[in-house]
C-alpha cells in the first residue's frame, strides 16, 4: 500500500463558515458564488454570513450564472441558515442528501449584516486597502429563457410543475 493510498478517503466534515462579509468578488468569473461547496461535508454549517455585490464578468457567455450561495455536485449534510443575501439567488446543483436551507435571503435580521466581517480586534485592517477599486458593473437579476428538449410525447407536465414550484 505505497504512495499514501487509503481505502477510506478523507472526509471533510464539521466545517464552519460563519459571520463573513463577502462582497465585490467574481470580477473575472461567471460561474461563481459568495460561498460555494462541493461534495459531502457532514456536520458543516454555513451561517450568519453577509453576501452582496457580485461583479458582472465582462466575457460571460451566460451572464446570469452567478449566485450568492451555491451547493454543487454531491454537497451533502450541510446546514445553510441565516445568511443575508440581496435576493434568494442560489443554486443547488446535483446535491446529495441531508442539506438544510433555513432562513436565507434579504429577510434575514439586520444584525446579521452588521455583525458580519472582521471581529473588532481586527477591524484596523480595513484601513489598509491592498486592492484597487474598479469601475465594473455589479450583477443584477433578470428573467431568463429556458428551453426544454424532450422526445415527442415524453414531457411529464406534473413533474415539471413540481420542479418549477421548488425553484420559485
Amino acid at each position: 500500500m505505497g504512495w499514501g493510498w487509503s481505502p477510506k478517503p478523507n472526509v471533510m466534515k464539521n466545517n464552519k463558515v460563519l459571520a463573513n462579509k463577502i462582497h465585490h468578488f467574481g470580477k473575472q468569473n461567471y460561474d461563481c458564488a459568495g460561498i460555494y461547496t462541493l461534495s459531502a461535508q457532514p456536520g458543516s454549517v454555513i451561517s450568519n454570513n453577509y453576501i452582496d455585490s457580485i461583479y458582472k464578468a465582462p466575457y460571460a457567455h451566460l451572464p446570469s450564472h452567478w449566485f450568492y450561495l451555491y451547493t454543487d455536485e454531491g454537497s451533502s449534510y450541510i446546514t445553510i441558515k441565516d445568511n443575508w443575501t440581496a435576493s434568494q439567488k442560489y443554486l443547488q446543483n446535483n446535491n446529495g442528501p441531508g442539506n438544510e436551507w433555513i432562513n436565507n435571503g434579504p429577510q434575514v435580521a439586520d444584525h446579521i449584516k452588521q455583525n458580519a466581517g472582521l471581529e473588532a480586534q481586527y477591524q484596523h485592517l480595513l484601513k489598509e486597502k491592498t486592492y484597487q477599486h474598479i469601475k465594473q458593473a455589479i450583477n443584477s437579476e433578470h428573467e431568463e429563457l429556458v428551453e426544454l428538449v424532450v422526445n415527442k410525447g415524453k414531457l411529464d407536465l406534473t413533474k415539471l410543475k413540481v420542479f418549477l414550484k421548488k425553484i420559485t
